[in-house]
């Protein structure tokens, strides 16, 4: 008797969110292979992704100071630096409303996942630092004189990369955009120390030359090139192949060109189109995050109707072959049904997230697929 494959766990098949930007309380279950994610403006589309990228990474403190620069939230650094806090408080609940002057130290965030190799508690918490030399230890919110701004994080089981108290990193906050400076030696303390998931972001604007450079290259000579072209040519069918070019100097950053049908030389990836882009990040940054998690902001960008379908078809393809889970966010009725079309034949792979607000809070529905359906079919509003 033969037995059917058994679908792998999913990385998150639950997710908490507690007090994080206008995150009060968020409880998201069940979770699928590919999870869309809709809701009117701020209601937390892209807080639910940064906060998976923040669970995914575990806090890394590069990754603590790109999310806030995403947001221009660090634009008080060079004026502020005495408060050394960088725009750190906006990333919790009901932050004051100068990051430079107040400190949420009554304040906490808390991720919490359910899923393969994921379930653990994240916890953050901003506040003064201080080192007691009588206790030999840290405390927080303390602030006495010698005390300085810091992020707590609570890490899970694991012992302190700085030798200090189990299962706590403190991160003096005048340090972070130093580590941001230069991420590498200290992401490899991070992983060594506490393990990352395989963890990769799409914004809604095009990735740099130099950020595809490093993508492409885990690609190129592989099986999944032609995949990368295959996508491509959903969009524009006379792409025959892409290849990088430069990258020899500061000054020259690395571009990516395709061998088009029809022009004697190769044409710049970037000047045929936001979409072609589009769809060249998304697929390179999927097959990069093989046994991880996709983050996609705004999935629907620079993408015609008539081919969002399609895109998602490759997405979920290439998701189930290199078990990437997949997120992303909409504000397009295009894009809810483009989804729903792609996972009918998977009815297990997809669900759709509707966040809105009820008196002040942050409320999330999910649709499974029948009841997707029945709401595409039907024109009943889910954005």
């Amino acid at each position: 008797m033969t037995t059917a494959p058994t679908e792998p766990e999913l990385y998150i098949s639950s997710l908490e969110i507690s007090g994080y930007r206008a995150l009060e309380e968020l409880s998201v279950s069940p979770l699928r292979r590919a999870t869309l994610i809709t809701g009117k403006n701020n209601t937390g589309k892209s807080s639910f992704l940064e906060a998976l990228r923040l669970y995914a990474f575990k806090a890394a403190p590069d990754i603590v100071c790109d999310i806030v620069a995403s947001r221009d939230e660090d634009k008080e650094l060079g004026s502020t630096q005495d408060s050394g806090f960088f725009g750190i408080p906006s990333l919790f609940f009901r932050a004051p409303e100068s990051s430079s002057t107040a400190v949420p130290a009554s304040q906490e965030l808390r991720i919490f996942a359910k899923g393969h190799g994921s379930d653990y508690l994240l916890r953050l918490h901003a506040g003064w630092l201080e080192y007691s030399t009588y206790e030999h230890r840290y405390n927080v919110d303390v602030g006495g004189m010698d005390a300085y701004p810091a992020l707590l994080v609570e890490l899970p089981n694991k012992d302190s990369a700085c030798g200090m108290t189990p299962n706590h990193e403190f991160l003096p906050l005048d340090k972070i955009a130093e580590y941001a400076r230069s991420p590498s030696k200290l992401r490899e303390t991070w992983l060594r120390f506490h393990g990352i998931l395989n963890c990769f972001s799409v914004g809604p604007h095009l990735l740099r030359g130099d950020a595809v450079g490093a993508l492409w290259d885990n690609v190129a000579l592989t099986d999944y090139e032609q995949h990368v072209v295959s996508a491509l040519r959903l969009v524009e069918p006379r792409i025959r192949a892409v290849s990088m070019a430069g990258g020899n100097g500061p000054g020259n950053p690395r571009t990516p060109f395709a061998r088009v049908e029809g022009f004697a030389r190769p044409v710049p990836l970037r000047s045929m189109g936001e979409g072609l882009n589009r769809v060249f990040a998304m697929v390179l940054a999927l097959i990069n995050a093989r046994d991880g998690l996709l983050l996609i902001d705004e999935v629907e960008n620079g993408l015609h109707y008539t081919v969002q379908r399609d895109i998602w078809k490759v997405l979920m393809q290439l998701s189930r072959d290199l078990d990437v889970q997949v997120f992303a966010t909409t504000h397009s009725w295009d894009a809810v049904r483009a989804f729903r079309q792609a996972i009918s034949d998977e009815q297990d792979d997809g669900a759709l997230v509707r966040l809105s607000r009820h008196e002040g809070r942050v409320i999330p529905t999910v649709f499974q697929y029948d009841d997707l359906a029945a709401a595409t079919r039907h024109d009943i509003e889910l954005r």
